[in-house]
């Protein structure tokens, strides 16, 4: 079965790129899934959540006191930056799939109307073959697309739902003081 797969895959640069972009598709979204589900889980012993505490920590450890919400925008913006890291990977790769699958399409149907046109006979089995071969890079563009068509959404929401937990939540700051964030 891995033999059948590998030969479908390397039987044209096409499908090979779309194969590469499809394990790419999948590696982000298991990524963000893992990443998201870590961070709604809360911190031992605590209902708040890790995010939260990484930045109390972080801020520990700088031994910064923050006298308002404006000072603390910067270490709180790279935590919810790394909230979209691979987000734009799954986009990417999700509309670039089908393009991809279109191209090889074209490029097959080039090739197998050139050798119609160099043999000079319209052989049905030779034709259906470089037909058959052109169609399937589009059919695996969709099948690397629709992954990353279905869980965007999902991780979309998983994000929203941590940036509101991260506002919701209060920060402790060194000084004593505490912000909604």
């Amino acid at each position: 079965m891995i033999g059948e797969i590998y030969k479908v895959v390397t039987d044209n640069t096409v499908q090979m790129i779309i194969f590469f972009l499809n394990i790419y598709i999948w590696f982000c979204i298991i990524d963000r899934l893992f990443f998201y589900g870590w961070l709604l889980l809360p911190a031992k012993g605590s209902s708040v959540s890790r995010i939260t505490e990484k930045v109390r920590s972080e801020l520990s450890a700088l031994h910064i006191v923050y006298e308002n919400e404006k000072q603390l925008a910067p270490y709180l913006g790279k935590y919810i930056r790394l909230l979209e890291h691979r987000l734009s990977g799954i986009r990417i790769g999700t509309a670039a799939a089908p393009m991809l699958g279109l191209l090889g399409t074209v490029w097959g149907m080039l090739i197998a109307f050139s050798v119609m046109a160099e043999s000079g006979t319209g052989e049905p089995g030779m034709i259906a073959n470089g037909i058959s071969s052109a169609l399937s890079t589009t059919m695996w563009g969709l099948v690397a697309a629709i992954p990353g068509l279905v869980a965007m959404p999902f991780l979309q929401r998983m994000k929203i739902r941590l940036i509101n937990k991260i506002n919701a939540e209060k920060i402790t700051y060194i000084g004593g003081q505490s912000c909604s964030v």
